[in-house]
């Protein structure tokens, strides 16, 4: 077993000058990163960093944030990876749960920080410290002088030892998506993390990792963006590609200038691009690969990124796949050598699955619909301080381990993976099974819709109803009245009577939660 520090310290041995990461006008080269991280780990171990104290981190995709999670790897250290807009109150509960050390923020938020949070070493970066002078001087004039809370790179540096700590170990924390309540801490392993991006090059075709350039603007404390949005670019020696937040006129830039070609998102994204007139043409000309994930990805998503891929004389398909955070993220996916449309993949070398009885927990045969099951070397090591829900939450099968993800689904008989929907989100009504993703997938299909969610209430004749919350697209030229009567007709048509909203509403954004995924709870505190 590797650790991921091993996968970039043999990267940055092999390609010393190629570009490991692009951020802004930035690019760094291998020998630059590993300098850096090995600098950064200096200055933590200078600062009283040891093997298995925790360091929590909530910082947007900017370079000190890989610096950070590669030293803390060095180190032996826990990286607590947290959503940079988290509120300071229920900031400040995880780090006094977690017995966080320290926390590295922005420079702008590390004084309101340090105030509400007194009892963890606050330590700032500036986003803006390569690629961007203009922004870097903006970002320091913004944070004003720091009192309570101090710049990483003004810590004394002494020199680390690389920890000989066991790559099965925790080394990362990763929040639930904790839309029913307070987020859980999943504990990763290294190994877990690098066993993942070590299977980058089974699922795009490069041959040479070196060209591989991932556009990464899915958050690294989401196991998406930490493992397959950095990681993976780095173990084969390729370049993450940066970005602080997603805009499609910056990312298209990226891509016509050749700077990425690969990319990963949710359907928003790819909404986004594909709303774009730019991306049309060479952006996407360049792409070699692209990847969606979410619980909505409708098929008139794949649609039409494929078709304009064709059109523009691109061999890159938009492929889907699955995962959870309890599998660092992702275990099936579709790619170019294996695809079935209405799938989510097949599952990734050395993943093993089965489906579960819902009832009996028994192993399900081909078609059958259950509990999915997950086996394989990317399982998470636990939640944090709670043995109850971790041992809930596996299950030993002939002598394998499997997490077991609360999602329905089946397998077929080619051994792709059918995702029906989280079991936490499906509905009875009048005693019939619903799943609102359903919903969700068919109310994307319109093209005056630019996110989906739908969730169950209690009905006194029927049990639970649906309700479903739109955001407009801000493109389209159609009224709210209009997109909502299609949506109407198209769900008469084509699903059966119990999905037949009790409402549809329209709505700005999507509430979310500290990790980023749809707040549930909001919605039903609103009825």
């Amino acid at each position: 077993m590797e650790k991921i520090f091993d996968q970039l310290a043999a990267s940055a041995s092999y390609n010393p000058n190629g570009v490991a990461l692009r951020f802004e006008r930035a690019a760094i080269k291998y020998k630059e990163l590993l300098k850096q991280v090995r600098a950064t780990a200096n200055r933590l171990a200078g600062l009283g960093i040891k093997e298995n104290d925790v360091v929590a981190m909530n910082l947007p995709n900017c370079v000190s944030a890989v610096y950070v999670l590669y030293a803390l790897d060095y180190l032996g250290a826990i990286a607590y990876l947290i959503h940079p807009l988290t509120p300071d109150d229920q900031l400040s509960a995880f780090l006094s749960k977690a017995k966080a050390k320290a926390l590295i923020c922005l420079n702008v938020d590390a004084e309101r920080i340090a105030a509400s949070c007194p009892s963890v070493t606050v330590l700032a970066v500036n986003p803006y410290s390569v690629g961007n002078l203009t922004m870097r001087l903006l970002a320091h004039w913004k944070s004003g002088k720091l009192k309570k809370a101090r710049y990483l790179t003004s810590l004394k540096e002494e020199e680390a030892k690389k920890s000989g700590k066991d790559p099965a170990m925790t080394s990362v924390y990763l929040n639930s998506g904790g839309t029913n309540g307070e987020p859980k801490i999943i504990m990763l392993a290294s190994a877990a993390i690098a066993e993942l991006a070590s299977r980058g090059h089974e699922i795009v075709d490069i041959e040479d990792g070196r060209e591989a350039k991932m556009y990464t603007v899915i958050p690294l404390f989401h196991g998406f963006g930490l493992a397959m949005g950095v990681c993976l670019p780095i173990q084969v020696a390729g370049t993450a590609v940066l970005d602080l937040k997603f805009h499609s006129k910056s990312a298209i830039k990226r891509m016509r200038r050749n700077q990425a070609n690969i990319i990963i998102g949710v359907p928003a994204l790819y909404n986004a691009l594909l709303h774009n007139p730019k991306f049309a043409g060479k952006a996407i000309k360049n792409l070699v690969a692209a990847f969606v994930g979410g619980d909505s990805v409708s098929d008139s998503l794949l649609d039409r990124f494929d078709e304009l891929a064709e059109k523009s004389g691109s061999k890159c398909r938009l492929h889907e796949g699955y995962g959870l955070t309890e599998t660092v993220t992702v275990t099936n996916v579709n790619s170019d050598f294996s695809a079935k449309r209405g799938t989510v993949g097949k599952p990734l070398r050395g993943i093993e699955e089965l489906i579960l009885d819902l009832r009996t927990g028994v192993p399900l045969g081909p078609n059958q619909e259950g509990e999915v099951a997950i086996s394989g070397p990317t399982l998470m090591n636990g939640y944090f301080e709670d043995p109850e829900l971790t041992e809930k939450s596996f299950k030993t099968i002939d002598g394998k381990k499997y997490v077991l993800t609360r999602d329905l689904g089946y397998l077929d008989e080619e051994g792709y993976l059918h995702f029906r929907a989280r079991l936490r989100r499906i509905a009875k009504v009048n005693g019939v099974i619903v799943c609102p993703a359903d919903l969700e997938r068919l109310s994307l299909e319109d093209e005056g819709v630019y996110e989906s969610y739908c969730y169950a209430v209690p009905d006194p004749k029927l049990g639970q109803v649906l309700c479903l919350v739109l955001v407009k697209h801000r493109s389209c030229p159609d009224s709210l009245q209009t997109i909502e009567r299609r949506i109407r007709e198209s769900i008469d048509k084509r699903l059966p009577i119990y999905y037949k909203p009790k409402a549809i509403r329209f709505i700005e954004k999507l509430p979310r939660t500290a990790v980023g995924k749809v707040d549930d709870a909001a919605f039903k505190k609103e009825e």
